[in-house]
């Protein structure tokens, strides 16, 4: 299973790079991932058609164009999202992801393929578990 592991800023990127063999195992056969940092969260665009900046990558202003690639792309089995809630209302926020991923669904954006998951927001925490 390769996943694609989209993190709104460095701190997270380097967060996961150390979680991700915690919490899945070695990098490798049957799991692998790639994580990509962007520089700041954004807000997911109204007109989820509209081209972003590719210059600025602000994930969710980009997000919509991203699901749509991998949709299109063999060989990615999931895509995960990570942002910090900041002051944000999570089941707004949960909401409104929610939509944009039917809408692409639906085919309101040419071209979208979307698997059957759908988000979820979750709290996530800084700290590392102690090694043993």
């Amino acid at each position: 299973m390769h996943i694609e592991v989209l993190v709104e800023d460095r701190s997270g990127k380097t967060l996961l790079e150390n979680l991700m063999p915690r919490i899945i195992g070695p990098m490798g056969d049957p799991h692998t991932w790639r994580i990509i940092g962007y520089k700041g969260v954004g807000r997911i665009p109204r007109d989820l058609a509209a081209k972003a900046d590719p210059q600025k990558r602000i994930l969710l202003d980009r997000l919509p164009r991203l699901l749509q690639g991998y949709g299109r792309s063999p060989g990615i089995d999931a895509v995960a999202v990570v942002v910090d809630s900041d002051e944000r209302n999570c089941r707004e926020f949960l909401r409104e992801l929610n939509k944009a991923l039917f809408a692409l669904a639906v085919g309101n954006v040419r071209g979208a393929k979307v698997g059957s998951s759908l988000f979820h927001v979750g709290k996530r925490r800084s700290s590392l578990p102690a090694s043993r």
